[in-house]
C-alpha cells in the first residue's frame, strides 16, 4: 500500500549499509560509514569517513577546533530523487536528481555517474557498478527496514529540513542555511577561509543524523551524525509517525513548524 510518486521498485526500498566500495585502481574502502535510505522516490545518502580526531569532549559545533572542522568538511552526504529504469541492459540503471528536496554537504559530486544495479541473496544484497567501471559497491539491506517507509518535509521554504523513515531506521536532515556558489570540494573552501572560523562553522553546520528506533517505534537513538555531538541523543519522530494514513500535514509540537508527508508505503507482510 503506497501514497505518493513512485520512481523505484519495492526491492530498492529500505535502509541499506555499504559493505565496501572497490575502485578500478585496486583500492577498497571498508572504513567509511555509509548509509542509504530509500523511499518510494526520495533518498538520503550518508558517507562519513573514519574519524581520526576525538570529538567526544565537545557538546556544540562552536567548541570544535579548526582541525576538527576540517575533518567534518570531508563528509559527503546528500538528498535527492532516485529513478530506476529496470529495462536497461546489461543491468537496471539508476539516476539521481535534486530539486525541491535538496540538501547536501559537498558542492560537487564525487560520484556523478548513473549506477547499474542487480540484487543477490534473495534481495538482501544490492550490487552497484559505475557504467565506466570506476567503482563497485556492495549494499546490504538492514533488518526491519521495510515495514513502513516514508519521507517528510518542513513546509517552511526557508528551512531545508527532511525526515526519512524505513522501519526501525530514520535519518533527520537539516540543510545549510545558504547555498554554496563555489563548485569545488568543501575542504578546499574551508582551507581557503581558514582565518574565518565563523564562516567555516556555517559551512559545516549541516546535519545528517542516522538513528535506530528503540522499542517505542517512535523514539530513535542517533548512532551516526555529521555533527558528532548529536550521536547518542534521541530523535523524537512521534509527531510524524503519529499521523493518520489520510493526514497530509502536521505541526511539530516543540517548534510549531508545519511538516508535510511526501510519500509513504506500508507492507503488511514485511518483517
Amino acid at each position: 500500500m503506497g501514497e505518493g510518486i513512485r520512481t523505484v521498485p519495492n526491492q530498492m526500498l529500505g535502509c541499506w549499509k555499504r559493505r565496501y566500495i572497490k575502485f578500478n585502481n585496486g583500492k577498497t574502502d571498508t572504513s567509511t560509514r555509509v548509509v542509504w535510505l530509500q523511499t518510494l522516490s526520495g533518498m538520503v545518502d550518508i558517507r562519513i569517513p573514519l574519524r581520526t580526531l576525538d570529538f567526544s569532549r565537545e557538546s556544540r559545533l562552536e567548541h570544535y577546533s579548526l582541525a576538527q572542522l576540517m575533518e567534518l568538511a570531508a563528509q559527503d552526504c546528500g538528498t535527492g530523487v532516485t529513478r530506476l529504469d529496470e529495462f536497461t541492459k546489461p543491468y537496471a540503471t539508476a539516476s539521481w536528481s535534486s530539486g525541491e528536496r535538496d540538501a547536501y554537504i559537498q558542492p560537487v559530486e564525487n560520484f556523478p555517474e548513473d549506477g547499474w544495479f542487480a540484487w543477490q541473496d534473495e534481495g538482501q544484497c544490492m550490487m552497484e557498478w559505475a557504467p565506466s567501471g570506476t567503482y563497485e559497491e556492495d549494499w546490504r539491506l538492514q533488518n526491519n527496514s521495510r515495514g513502513y517507509v516514508a519521507d517528510f518535509q518542513n513546509v517552511n521554504p526557508e528551512k531545508k529540513e527532511f525526515v526519512y523513515v524505513a522501519g526501525d531506521h530514520a535519518v533527520y536532515v537539516r540543510g545549510r542555511d545558504a547555498d554554496l556558489e563555489e563548485q569545488r570540494p568543501l575542504q578546499e573552501i574551508v582551507q581557503a577561509n581558514r582565518d574565518n572560523e565563523d564562516y567555516i562553522r556555517a559551512l559545516v553546520d549541516v546535519e545528517f543524523s542516522y538513528a535506530v528506533s528503540n522499542q517505542s517505534k517512535q523514539e530513535f537513538n542517533i548512532e551516526l551524525s555529521t555533527l558528532p555531538y548529536r550521536e547518542g541523543q534521541k530523535l523524537d519522530l512521534s509527531f510524524l509517525l503519529g499521523m493518520g494514513m489520510k493526514d497530509k500535514r502536521v505541526k511539530d509540537p516543540h517548534t510549531g513548524e508545519i511538516w508535510k508527508r511526501i510519500s509513504q508505503w506500508h507492507d503488511d507482510d514485511a518483517e
